[in-house]
């Protein structure tokens, strides 16, 4: 949990740090996370097969190996926002959307919270939370709503790799590398727009980069 100081407007116009109403989890707080990597040695090669037994053919067929890693987290936290100084208590250095907006409904009312991210937020005309349930507060006023209220999409990735060792000498060894990074080609998205009234706000327009495939040719020695 991260505290920050919010100020809280008095009766007479005196204010007080309000440290109850900002309790909340870190922006990188992420409470799943699973990583998993492996090594495998294909089964080719001396004495493996009968094909082996040729020292052509184990070159050629010998010393493959398989490498991944996989990993799954969930989405991080993160914090619905107005523009401006509506407060007027200041925005903090950097940034003029760091005060929070009144919640005036359920923040997921309409939303199918179940139904894929691409259905929720990415795809044009939705939604990943319910934009009504927020509204600007009143001038001079912040907002009630809470630290972090809203938890971002998860997502999965695997990193795949084949290397081919060949051994030239006793002393010196090639190996050849093919890698896949996101193999299976499945976007992380971004959190979706958080800035109350404007238009990309509750929409996903931006996620992380796709497949890639790499070569490569390394001596050993």
């Amino acid at each position: 949990m991260v505290y920050t100081c919010r100020h809280r407007i008095r009766p007479g116009g005196r204010g007080r740090c309000d440290l109850g109403g900002n309790k909340g989890p870190s922006a990188c707080d992420i409470p799943h996370r699973a990583v998993l990597s492996f090594n495998y040695e294909l089964r080719f090669g001396k004495g493996k097969t009968l094909l082996s037994r040729s020292g052509a053919v184990h070159k050629l067929a010998g010393e493959w190996q398989l490498n991944g890693i996989a990993s799954a987290q969930s989405g991080p936290p993160f914090q619905i926002n107005t523009s401006g100084d509506n407060a007027n208590i200041g925005t903090g250095a950097g940034s003029s959307n760091t005060q929070r907006p009144n919640l005036v409904g359920d923040q997921f009312a309409g939303i199918d919270t179940s139904a894929d991210i691409q259905r929720r937020g990415v795809d044009t005309g939705t939604y990943y939370f319910n934009r009504a349930a927020y509204a600007m507060p009143p001038l001079f006023r912040p907002g009630n709503l809470g630290k972090n209220t809203i938890r971002g999409a998860g997502y999965s990735n695997w990193d795949l790799s084949l290397f081919k060792n060949t051994s030239i000498t006793e002393r010196v060894n090639t190996q050849f590398r093919a890698e896949s990074f996101d193999a299976f080609n499945q976007s992380a998205f971004g959190l979706p727009g958080t800035v109350l009234n404007t238009p990309t706000f509750g929409a996903i327009t931006g996620s992380s980069a796709r497949r890639i495939i790499q070569f490569g040719l390394k001596l050993q020695f």
